[in-house]
C-alpha cells in the first residue's frame, strides 16, 4: 500500500486485530500524521458497520478536545474501497506498555523512577479531568493507549471505546475495555462515569510502581472476579521504596463503590502533587483513611516500635482517656442524657477503681444500645415452639440485616459462552496460541506422531480442548509456532458467541494439497 486518500504512507507502525496504524504524509501541507485504518478480513457485514461505529465514535469524541495530553484527530475519511481510515497528529515516541516490556523475555517488567511515573499519571489526569468535563469518558485506559513522547510527556489515544454523554452508541450488555485495567461497573453492567476511568488510572499506576497488575489472573473470568472481590496486595509490600502516602492514594483509586473513589481527575492531580512535594495527601483525611492504613499500607515492623514499662497510674490514665473520646463519640447516637454523660466523666477522674467503673458502664451502654430493643420486644410476649422455629427461619438479627442492607448489590455475572477447538496438525511440536481481540484466550502445545507413508515420514496429530470467553462478537487470531520446523503463520476470523452456547473454530493446515500432510498453510473456519 502506498496511498490512503490523498496520503502517502511512509511505514506500519502497528497492527492489531481490528486494524493497522501507518506513519503517512499529507502532501498537500507537508504535515506528518498517523493513520488509523480497520482491518475488514474475515469481518461479517454486521461486523464492519459495529467498526465502523467505533471509528466514527472516536473521531467524534477525540474530535471536540483540543489538550495537549490528548492526541488531536484532523480528519476521518473513508478510502474507494469503502474502508473508513482515522487521520491523527503523529507523536514520536513509544506507547507506555513498550516502554516498560521487559528486555528479555522471562525477566520482570521495569519500573521508571517514581517521580517519572507520577508525572505522567499526573498528565494523564489533568487530560481526563478536561475530557470528563467535556461529556467523554475513555472506558479503556490502559498502558498501550498511552504515548510517551520523546520528551517524556503523555498523551492519551483511542478513544475508541469512548463513551460520550447523551448517546447510545455502546451495545446493551456488550463488555468493553481490557479486563486487567476495568473497573468493578464496567463487568457488572452498571452504569459508567468518569471515576470508572480513574479506577483504571490507579490500576495503571500500581502497576507502573510495582511491575504487577493489581488484579492478576490467567483467564477472563479470573481477572473479573479479583476486580469485584478481591483487594490488591499493597504497593509498598511489593516495592518497599515506595511511600506510605502513595498507599493511600491507590486505596482511594481503586475503591470499588465508585463513591469512595477520587470524584474528579483534578482531585486526584492534587493528591499526586502533594504527594511529590512530600505534602499530606487528602485522601488520609477522609472517613476510612484508618482503615485504609491498616490494611493497605506496609505495616511498621514490631522490632522497630519503643517498648517501655508504664506505670499503673500511665495505664488508668490511658484509659480515661479512651474513655472519653469514647463516651464522646458513643453518647449522642446512643441517646445518653447528658447527667449520665457528666456523671461518666466525673468517674473517670478516679484513679484505678474509676478506669474499671468506666469501662464496665462502657460495655452496659454498648450492650443496651445493640441488644435493647430487640431483646425488649421478644421478651414481652411467650415464646412457642411454632413461634421460635419462626424466629430461627427468619434470618440473621436486626443488626445483621443492617449490615448486609449498607453493602453493595452483588455485581451482575459476565455472561459467557465456549470456545471449542478442533486442530489437526501435521507438526512434531509446535505451539498454538488464540488471542480474542488481540488479548491473550488460550496457549497449547501440538504434538504428532510420525508415520512413514513410503513415500515420505510425516506427522500427524489432533488437538480438541474449548474455553470460556465472555458471549457477544469477538476477533480471534490464531498463531502456530515451531521452531523445530523453522514454521510461524498466524490467521483471524471473526464470530458471534451466544450467551450460555458454544462455537467451534476447526483448524487445518494444507487443506487440499499433498493429501494435507505436507504443506502447512494455516486455514480457520467455523463448524
Amino acid at each position: 500500500m502506498e496511498r490512503i486518500g490523498r496520503y502517502e504512507i511512509l511505514e506500519e507502525l502497528g497492527r492489531g486485530a481490528m486494524g493497522a496504524v501507518y506513519k503517512a504524509r499529507d502532501p498537500q501541507i507537508g504535515r506528518t500524521v498517523a493513520i488509523k485504518m480497520i482491518l475488514t478480513a474475515n469481518l461479517s457485514p454486521e461486523e464492519l458497520q459495529q467498526y465502523k461505529q467505533r471509528f466514527y465514535r472516536e473521531a467524534q469524541a477525540a474530535g471536540q478536545m483540543s489538550h495537549p495530553g490528548i492526541v488531536t484527530i484532523h480528519d476521518i475519511a473513508e478510502d474507494e474501497t469503502g474502508q473508513p481510515y482515522l487521520v491523527m497528529e503523529f507523536v514520536e515516541g513509544t506507547t507506555l506498555d513498550k516502554l516498560l516490556t521487559p528486555k528479555q523475555p522471562g525477566l520482570g517488567g521495569e519500573r521508571l523512577p517514581l517521580e517519572q511515573s507520577l508525572d505522567i499519571v499526573l498528565e494523564v489526569a489533568k487530560a481526563l479531568d478536561y475530557a470528563h468535563r467535556r461529556g467523554v469518558i475513555h472506558r479503556d485506559i490502559k498502558p498501550a493507549n498511552m504515548l510517551i513522547t520523546q520528551d517524556g510527556r503523555a498523551k492519551i489515544a483511542d478513544f475508541g471505546i469512548a463513551k460520550l454523554a447523551g448517546t447510545q452508541l455502546t451495545q446493551a450488555g456488550q463488555i468493553l475495555g481490557t479486563p486487567a485495567f476495568m473497573s468493578p461497573e464496567q463487568f457488572s453492567g452498571a452504569a459508567v462515569d468518569a471515576r470508572s476511568d480513574l479506577f483504571s488510572l490507579g490500576a495503571m499506576l500500581y502497576w507502573m510502581c510495582t511491575g504487577e497488575k493489581p488484579f492478576a489472573g490467567d483467564t477472563f473470568t479470573a481477572v473479573s472476579f479479583k476486580v469485584v472481590y478481591s483487594e490488591p496486595i499493597p504497593a509498598a509490600q511489593l516495592n518497599p521504596a515506595l511511600p506510605a502516602a502513595l498507599d493511600l492514594v491507590l486505596s482511594r483509586c481503586l475503591a470499588k463503590n465508585p463513591d469512595d473513589r477520587y470524584p474528579t481527575g483534578r482531585d486526584l492531580a492534587a493528591d499526586l502533587e502533594a504527594l511529590k512535594a512530600g505534602r499530606p495527601v487528602a485522601a488520609a483525611a477522609l472517613p476510612g483513611a484508618a482503615q485504609a492504613e491498616k490494611t493497605f499500607v506496609r505495616p511498621v515492623p514490631v522490632a522497630a516500635r519503643p517498648v517501655e514499662a508504664a506505670p499503673l497510674e500511665k495505664t488508668v490514665s490511658q484509659t480515661a482517656t479512651l474513655g472519653r473520646a469514647a463516651t464522646a463519640a458513643i453518647a449522642p447516637r446512643a441517646g445518653i442524657p447528658a447527667g449520665a454523660a457528666k456523671l461518666w466523666a466525673r468517674l473517670r477522674e478516679r484513679r484505678l477503681a474509676a478506669g474499671i467503673v468506666a469501662g464496665l458502664l462502657l460495655l452496659m451502654l454498648l450492650a443496651g444500645y445493640w441488644f435493647w430493643p430487640s431483646n425488649a420486644a421478644e421478651s414481652s410476649a411467650p415464646r412457642s415452639v411454632e413461634t421460635s422455629r419462626r424466629a430461627a427461619d427468619s434470618g440473621p438479627p436486626p443488626w445483621a440485616k443492617a449490615s448486609s442492607r449498607a453493602r453493595q448489590p452483588a455485581p451482575k455475572p459476565v455472561a459467557m459462552s465456549t470456545l471449542r477447538i478442533d486442530c489437526q496438525h501435521n507438526f512434531r511440536l509446535a505451539t498454538l496460541e488464540i488471542f480474542a481481540d488481540d488479548k491473550p484466550l488460550l496457549e497449547a502445545t501440538l504434538r504428532g506422531e510420525e508415520q512413514d507413508l513410503g513415500v515420505v515420514k510425516i506427522a500427524q496429530g489432533t488437538l480438541r480442548t474449548s474455553t470460556a470467553l465472555p458471549a457477544g462478537q469477538h476477533v480471534l487470531r490464531v498463531r502456530v509456532t515451531s521452531r523445530r520446523d523453522g514454521y510461524r503463520d498466524e490467521e483471524e476470523i471473526g464470530g458471534t458467541f451466544p450467551e450460555g452456547g458454544s462455537r467451534t473454530l476447526v483448524i487445518e493446515f494444507g487443506k487440499g494439497s499433498a493429501f494435507g500432510v505436507i504443506e502447512r498453510k494455516l486455514t480457520l473456519r467455523w463448524r
